[in-house]
C-alpha cells in the first residue's frame, strides 16, 4: 500500500521531484529511552532525489563547485511533507551529497529532520553573552541598595561569598579567623573581617529574562511549561572568577583632589587637579630655594588588599599597602621646577579607596648664631578617591558564565524533563514529559497490526539509575560528599533481584553539566542559636574562588513567621550598617520568592531527597526533580512488568495523520506506549517501537480525579501534584481530618505528611 507524499521546500514552497520507486522512511521519536539526554524530533533515513531540472534549481546545482552562491550543505532548508495535500510533517531538509556520473548529476542524497532542529539551526553556537542584556548595565551601582532590594526582578543579589566563609557573631565584630568574615551586625565600627562587602557579591539573572532574550533574538515564541513560575523564577548565578586568580591587578588613578575641609588650610604652592595635584612654587618659595622644604605622603583607606602609590612625573616614588597608613615622605624643595603628582591604586579585586595627601611645610632658619635647621611650619591635606575594576558599575553581559544558548536550553529541558513541539511559525510548545504523554488518546490499532510474529524484549539493558550534576569543586559540595558518600542532588538506584544480588546491566545515566551546591546555614557564635541565614559559597576548602560550571538557584526572603529576622552587617563608606532586608539563595522554589517556611515551596533543585538548609522550615518529602518529572520515564525503563515490543502495521493515511507520539495504542486488548514510529511511504509499512505497559494506561501518564485524605487530626498537610489542566506543578493544603478531590496527572508528588490517596 503506497502512501503518496510530497516534499515542498523553501519560502516559495517548491515541490521536489521524487523517484517513483524510492522508499522514504520518516521516523518519529518521542524520547530516546536509550539516551535520556536527547530531545525528540522527526528524522528520516537518507534518501535520494533525482537531479531533475526542478531539483537542480532548488538545490542550486550543489554538485557543481564552480557555481557561486550554491547551497551550503551545513545549512538546513525549511521543508514540509504533505500527505493528501495536508501538512503531515514540518521540518528541514539537509543535503548530504550528490551522485555524479560522466560529469552529469544523477541524484541528490538528502535527509529530512523535524522542526525541532530549527532551534539549533537558528541558534548555532551562540553564547549567552551574545544575547542583548545592555539594558541591565548599571553605571551607578550601589551594592547595598541592590542587596536590600527584595522586589522580584530580572537581576538580583542573594547572599553569596566568592571566597571567604560567612560566620555570625552578634557580640563581636572581628573574629580573627583566617578566611572568614563576620556578617552579624554588632556595631557600626568597621573591621577588616566584618560585614558583607562589594567584592563578596555575586549577581543572579532570572531564567525568565534569558528566555525572553532568546525569543527576541531568534523570533521564537515559547509557550507552555516554560512560562511556569518555577522555571521563569529560576536564577542563573552570574559568576565570573575575579582577576586575582589570573595574577592580574586592577589599577586606577585617584581623582577628585580637593583641600580638606577639616583643617581649612591650603598651600598656595600646590594646586589640586581632577586626577592629581601640581607643585608650582610661589615667588616667595622660589626665593627661599632650598631653605623651604615640603614633605609629602599619601595614604589610602580600603578593605581587602591594595597598594597606594605616589607618582611624580609618572614615576612611582613611594608606596604603602596597609590601610590607613601613610607612605614614607617624599621631599620637595623650593628651588624645584614645577612637577605633577598623582596617586595610583592597585587592587586585586574591584574596590573603592579613600585617598589622603599630607603636605608638611618646613623652613630653614637659624636656631643659634652658627647654624640653621628646618623648622616645622604647618600641615595641609587633600582628599581624593579611587575606584578600581567594576566598583560602582555592574554589567550582566560581562558576568555571564561561559555557556552557549543551546547548553542553557538543554540544562532547563533536562532538569524539568521537557519535550517540545515546534510549528512552522516557530511557536515552541513545551510540556513536562508525563503531562505530554497524558494528553494522548487511546487508539485501537488491532486491525492494522501484523501480530502473526513479532519480537518481545526486555525494556532496557539497565540495572541502575544515576542522575546528578557536575563533580564537586566547591567547599560545601566537597563537605557534603565527605559526610554523605554521594554528591549533593544526586540520586542513585540499583536494581536488586529476588536472590538479593544486583541485576545485570548498565547504568541509565542523566548528567547535567551544571554545578549544584548545598547552601551553608549559619549559627550565631555569640549564643549558639540559629542565625537563620543561608548563603552560597564559591570557594573550595582552601578558600580559593573556583571556576565552576554554570549554576542555578532559587531566591527566598528571610522568615518573619517563626522568629525575628537576623540583622546582617553591610560594609560601605568605611563604616558598617545593619539590615534586616535582603534575599537569600534557595535550592527549593518558593512561590513569590516567599520565606522558606509555610505553603509556598514546591520544586527542589535536586534529583533525590535533600533536607532543607533552612532548619526552621517544615519537612517536605518527594519534591525533587526525579519524583516531580521523571517517574513516568523511569517506570517505562525499570518496571519489571514492562516489555519492549516491535510490530509492523499498515496504517491508513487518515489514521496516520491523526496519530500522535503521546497516544496509547490498544492492540489485542493490551496497552502500549509509543517510543518511535517509522513509516516507509513507498511500501506503506509502519514499524512501531512500543513499550507494553499492561492492561491499562500507565499510571504516571493517566489523568484522574484523586481523592486525598489527611490522616492527621491536628496537622495541616501540604502537597504538590501535576495539575491536569495546566500540566504545571501545583500545590494545595489539606486541613486536618479532611478530604479533597483533585484532577491530576499521575499521583501526588510531594507532601509534608501522610495522605491516603484513592480514585474519586
Amino acid at each position: 500500500m503506497n502512501i503518496p507524499i510530497k516534499i515542498v521546500v523553501g519560502d516559495n514552497l517548491d515541490v521536489l521531484d521524487m523517484f517513483a520507486d524510492e522508499g522514504i522512511s520518516i521516523k518519529s521519536v518521542v524520547k530516546d529511552m536509550n539516551d535520556p539526554k536527547k530531545l525528540f524530533t522527526d528524522f528520516s533515513r537518507s534518501f535520494t532525489l533525482p537531479a531533475s531540472k526542478q531539483n537542480n534549481r532548488v538545490f542550486k546545482h550543489y554538485y557543481n563547485i564552480d557555481i557561486q552562491n550554491s547551497v551550503d550543505s551545513r545549512e538546513l532548508i525549511p521543508a514540509k511533507i504533505l500527505m493528501n495535500n495536508s501538512v503531515y510533517k514540518v521540518g528541514n531538509v539537509r543535503i548530504d551529497g550528490a551522485r555524479v556520473r560522466g560529469g552529469l548529476a544523477i541524484h541528490y542524497k538528502v535527509t529530512f529532520i523535524g522542526k525541532l532542529s530549527e532551534l539549533s539551526r537558528q541558534i548555532g553556537t551562540d553564547k549567552l553573552n551574545d544575547l542583548d542584556f545592555v539594558g541591565l548595565y548599571d553605571d551607578s551601582f550601589d551594592f547595598i541598595s541592590e542587596i536590600q532590594n527584595t522586589t522580584k526582578r530580572d537581576l538580583m543579589f542573594p547572599l553569596a561569598s566568592r571566597k571567604e566563609r560567612f560566620l555570625a557573631d552578634s557580640g563581636t565584630r572581628s573574629l580573627g579567623i583566617e578566611g572568614a568574615r563576620n556578617i552579624a551586625y554588632s556595631g557600626s565600627t568597621a573591621a577588616e573581617d566584618y560585614g558583607i562587602r562589594e567584592q563578596d557579591i555575586v549577581g543572579a539573572l532570572s531564567v525568565g529574562a534569558i528566555l525572553d532574550k532568546i525569543e527576541n533574538k531568534y523570533a521564537f515564541n515559547f509557550t507552555g511549561i516554560l512560562q511556569a513560575d518555577y522555571i521563569r523564577d529560576l536564577y542563573l548565578w552570574l559568576h565570573q572568577i575575579d582577576k586575582e586568580r589570573t595574577g592580574e591587578k586592577l589599577t586606577a588613578i585617584a581623582t577628585g583632589f580637593t583641600w580638606s575641609s577639616a583643617s581649612g588650610l591650603t598651600n598656595s604652592n600646590f594646586v589640586p587637579l581632577t586626577n592629581g595635584f601640581v607643585f608650582i612654587p610661589t615667588e616667595e618659595t622660589a626665593l627661599l630655594g632650598r631653605d623651604r622644604m615640603f614633605m609629602i605622603a599619601v595614604n589610602g583607606t580600603f578593605s581587602g588588599a591594595a597598594t597606594i602609590k605616589l607618582k611624580v612625573g609618572g614615576n612611582v616614588v613611594r608606596e604603602v599597602s596597609t590601610s590607613g597608613s601613610y607612605t614614607d615622605y617624599f621631599k620637595v624643595f623650593g628651588d624645584y621646577s614645577p612637577r605633577i603628582f598623582q596617586v595610583e591604586v592597585d587592587t586585586q579585586v574591584s574596590n573603592s579607596v579613600s585617598v589622603g595627601v599630607r603636605i608638611d611645610t618646613y623652613d630653614k632658619e637659624y636656631v643659634n648664631s652658627y647654624w640653621k635647621a628646618y623648622l616645622f611650619k604647618n600641615t595641609t591635606s587633600m582628599t581624593a578617591s579611587a575606584v578600581t575594576g567594576t566598583t560602582g558599575t555592574y554589567s550582566v553581559q560581562n558576568n555571564l558564565p561561559d555557556m552557549s544558548v543551546m547548553e542553557f536550553l538543554s540544562s532547563i529541558f533536562k532538569m524539568f524533563n521537557i519535550v517540545a513541539e515546534v510549528d512552522d511559525n516557530l511557536n515552541i510548545s513545551t510540556k513536562h514529559y508525563d503531562h505530554f504523554m497524558s494528553e494522548g488518546e487511546v487508539r485501537d490499532f488491532t486491525e492494522y497490526v501484523d501480530v502473526s510474529g513479532y519480537d518481545v524484549n526486555r525494556p532496557n539493558l539497565y540495572s541502575s539509575l544515576l542522575m546528578g550534576f557536575e563533580e564537586p569543586k566547591l567547599a560545601l559540595e566537597q563537605g557534603y560528599k565527605a559526610v554523605n558518600g554521594r554528591n549533593y542532588g544526586e540520586i542513585k538506584y540499583d536494581l536488586i533481584g529476588s536472590t538479593g544480588a544486583k541485576l545485570s546491566g548498565s547504568t541509565y545515566k542523566l548528567d547535567i553539566k551544571n554545578q549544584r551546591t548545598p547552601l551553608e546555614p549559619i549559627d550565631d557564635l555569640d549564643d549558639n542559636s540559629d542565625f537563620r541565614v543561608c548563603y552560597a559559597l564559591f570557594s573550595d576548602t582552601g578558600g580559593t574562588e573556583q571556576s565552576i560550571k554554570p549554576m542555578f538557584t532559587y531566591i527566598c526572603r528571610p522568615d518573619t513567621t517563626t522568629g525575628s529576622v537576623s540583622q546582617i552587617a553591610l560594609y560601605g563608606n568605611l563604616t558598617a550598617s545593619s539590615s534586616s532586608v535582603y534575599t537569600m539563595p534557595s535550592n527549593v522554589h518558593q512561590r513569590f520568592q516567599a520565606t522558606p517556611v509555610g505553603v509556598y515551596g514546591d520544586v527542589g533543585l535536586y534529583f533525590g531527597e535533600e533536607l532543607s538548609e533552612y532548619r526552621y522550615g517544615f519537612t517536605m518529602n518527594g519534591n525533587g526533580l526525579w519524583n516531580s518529572f521523571y517517574r513516568g520515564t523511569t517506570a517505562l525503563m525499570f518496571d519489571e512488568d514492562k516489555r519492549k515490543v516491535k510490530l509492523k502495521a499498515h496504517i491508513p493515511q487518515s489514521k496516520l495523520l491523526l496519530l500522535k507520539l503521546s497516544d496509547t495504542l490498544r492492540i489485542s486488548n493490551k496497552f502500549y506506549n509509543i517510543n518511535a514510529i517509522e513509516t516507509n511511504y513507498l511500501s506503506g509499512v509502519t514499524e512501531l517501537d512500543l513499550i507494553l505497559v499492561g492492561n491499562s494506561k500507565l499510571e504516571q501518564f493517566a489523568t484522574d480525579t484523586r481523592s486525598l485524605e489527611n490522616e492527621s487530626t491536628t496537622e495541616l498537610v501540604y502537597i504538590t501534584y501535576v495539575d491536569a489542566s495546566t500540566g504545571e506543578i501545583s500545590n494545595t493544603t489539606i486541613a486536618p481530618s479532611s478530604t479533597i478531590n483533585l484532577d491530576m496527572v499521575g499521583s501526588v508528588i510531594g507532601s509534608s505528611g501522610d495522605v491516603i490517596e484513592t480514585f474519586a
